[in-house]
């Protein structure tokens, strides 16, 4: 089971110590790996408390982050921190609004926040404050039927979420719920024979009916509005294969770093650049630029300007050539050595040479 970061647990205890409402309030099979910085941490905090709640972040070393212009909604923030320990960046997923929908959209608001955060209970494992189980679930089944297409069956992972909710339940204490929360929506169905696709067909109309209030977009608007998102999406997905600077991650509100790596060959910097590039990409907005004049990883522009130039080297017209002589090389051969005398010594022999260059 994975540690929960210090960081994280410094952050609850504050905003226990300071009262302030707030859950973790979804996905809660996964709590261990948000609080070990492995996953998104979602907390729901009470709007009126936003501004006591940014200030226990930022005491905490916490950084206000804006995410990409397709994944921004109204009443969540992203908050990026560091656990010296682990050396692991925090994503805490801060909502003051609870909304859900179609990805890039998040067309619906679920108008359960007092709700929720006034029946939080305590999870026994980690001491984290969480939303209470049966609720989890009634916001599980909404979440599922705005994201899951009509007649289709979910991923193994949220089949796998599903059953661990529905084994931490009453059936009858979720009924009661749900006819007052829900009063259209039968859940008696969680627990029959039909396969999960029909039930989830079976629960949309009663929860869209009963949510449609709340919606934030018309089903014609949420529709353009995903279009418009998907198409922001991969424009800049295109615009980063060119090199171009837009933004591809979240990005901290008070400014980026440019890191330069320095070093000789052969030492290690591509490998440093890239483990660098992958730690920060998780959740933030990391790119590399090659400044060197090796073979190393260029963008688009900074390649055509450079053969470019190679062309016009190429082109450029040679200048007449200097009239040079040869070098000349005068070498005095040695004399033959003399005869062996009696004693049978030899007598060195001296070589000189003369070099010049005209």
């Amino acid at each position: 089971m994975p540690q929960p970061l210090k960081r994280m647990l410094e952050l609850l205890s504050a905003l226990e110590a300071a009262q302030i409402p707030h859950c973790h309030f979804k996905s809660n099979l996964h709590l261990g790996a948000a609080l070990a910085g492995e996953t998104d941490y979602d907390l729901l905090v009470a709007a009126e408390a936003s501004a006591a709640v940014e200030r226990h972040l930022g005491a905490g070393g916490f950084k206000r982050a804006l995410s990409q212009p397709w994944a921004r909604f109204p009443g969540v923030e992203d908050w990026i921190g560091f656990d010296e320990a682990t050396s692991r960046l925090i994503h805490v997923h801060l909502h003051f609004t609870l909304i859900t929908g179609t990805r890039h959209v998040k067309e619906q608001r679920v108008p359960w926040e007092a709700e929720i955060l006034a029946t939080t209970i305590v999870e026994p494992t980690h001491q984290a404050r969480i939303i209470e189980p049966h609720r989890e679930l009634l916001l599980f089944l909404i979440r599922l039927v705005f994201k899951t297409p009509k007649g289709c069956t979910p991923p193994k992972h949220i089949q796998a979420e599903l059953a661990w909710l529905k084994g931490r339940v009453d059936p009858l204490a979720l009924a009661e719920l749900a006819a007052r929360l829900l009063p259209r929506l039968r859940v008696e169905g969680l627990w029959g024979a039909d396969p999960l696709s029909a039930q989830i067909d079976e629960a949309r109309a009663p929860i869209l009916a009963e949510l449609a209030l709340h919606r934030r977009f018309s089903p014609t608007r949420a529709s353009a509005q995903h279009r418009l998102n998907r198409a922001r999406f991969h424009a800049a997905r295109v615009a980063r294969r060119l090199g171009q600077p837009t933004q591809w991650g979240k990005r901290l509100h008070s400014g980026g770093r440019l890191i330069a790596i320095i070093g000789c060959d052969g030492a290690g910097k591509s490998t440093l650049t890239q483990d660098l590039k992958q730690w920060l990409a998780w959740k933030l907005d990391a790119d590399t630029i090659y400044l060197g004049v090796g073979d190393g990883h260029i963008g688009p522009a900074t390649w055509a300007l450079k053969h470019l130039a190679l062309v016009v080297e190429r082109r450029r017209p040679s200048p007449p050539a200097a009239q040079t002589s040869a070098p000349t090389c005068a070498i005095n051969p040695p004399p033959p050595p003399p005869p062996l005398r009696g004693g049978g010594s030899v007598r060195g022999s001296r070589i000189s040479a003369s070099v010049g260059l005209t």
